[in-house]
């Protein structure tokens, strides 16, 4: 049953992370080959900083269109 799953059941092993220098396109790439919808962004010591999470602006940079791409604040 649903309800009695834990997150520990449901999520990608091992877990995949950047860091905050990590080019957007390798991140990018990595969503796109491993099929998962975010990374976490983590600093030296490992500790969470941020998630970053699959967009369809992220595509243009899967494909090279880096130059079209607008963040959104």
């Amino acid at each position: 049953m649903v309800l009695q799953l834990t997150v520990a059941d449901v999520m990608t092993k091992p877990v995949l992370t950047v860091r905050a220098d990590t080019p957007l396109q390798e991140a990018v790439k990595l969503i796109s080959d491993h099929h998962v919808s975010g990374l976490p962004v983590v600093d030296e010591q490992g500790a969470l900083r941020n998630v970053i999470i699959k967009s369809e602006k992220m595509q243009l940079v899967r494909l090279g269109d880096v130059a079209e791409i607008e963040f959104d604040e």
